[in-house]
């Protein structure tokens, strides 16, 4: 596996560009898409699809150029966050507008380089992504470096977040590595030891 990290748009977010023997996904596409097309570009692998932990506006932004770039790639998104995603008050002007005609996500994959956790919390249909093979989880706003995501935006609730990590996440291998929607990367066993809110 090879990962490229892409810190887009004004929030920050992590856009991950990664691939996986000769297969390429692009996961959570939040702004800057001319630097994701880019990047993609410059790796020359089969774009399988996109994938999205969740749908607030940050995380989906770039959705659509990007999509578009590789001709109309599938996007992914959990179907409990379809509302969220296609909702005109799913913005932040002016920074992030909302989205004009989006692309119609898909709910299900047949891949098999990873599984999709529904972890929700966050959101109703934030999910994670992980690689187990390769030790590796991809997830979102749900868990950050020694932190937890936020809970009082549409569709989250703080206890169900925290069960979301404990049952879904924690049980995971204590060397996963994890790599959350925005800031640095984490291991699962870095989170048991020192999250605050896990404790």
């Amino acid at each position: 596996m090879n990962i490229n990290n892409l810190v887009v748009g004004p929030i920050e977010v992590n856009c991950y560009v990664l691939t996986v023997d000769d297969k390429l996904y692009i996961i959570d596409p939040g702004g800057s898409s001319e630097k994701i097309i880019s990047k993609v570009r410059s790796m020359n692998k089969q774009v399988e699809c996109i994938l999205l932990t969740h749908g607030h506006i940050d995380h989906i932004s770039a959705v659509k150029a990007v999509s578009e770039a590789f001709d109309n790639i599938p996007v992914y998104l959990h179907s409990d966050d379809l509302s969220l995603y296609l909702s005109r008050d799913n913005s932040l002007p002016p920074i992030y507008p909302a989205l004009i005609d989006p692309v119609k996500p898909i709910n299900s994959l047949s891949e098999t380089d990873f599984k999709i956790i529904h972890t929700p919390g966050h959101s109703k249909g934030s999910v994670c992504f992980y690689f187990e093979k390769d030790g590796v989880l991809f997830s979102g706003d749900t868990l950050f470096c020694e932190s937890i995501g936020r809970s009082d935006l549409p569709g989250g609730d703080h206890a169900t977040l925290i069960n979301s990590i404990k049952n879904e996440i924690m049980v995971l291998d204590s060397n996963t590595i994890v790599y959350p929607g925005h800031g640095p990367k984490t291991t699962i066993n870095n989170e048991k030891k020192y999250n605050p809110f896990l404790k």
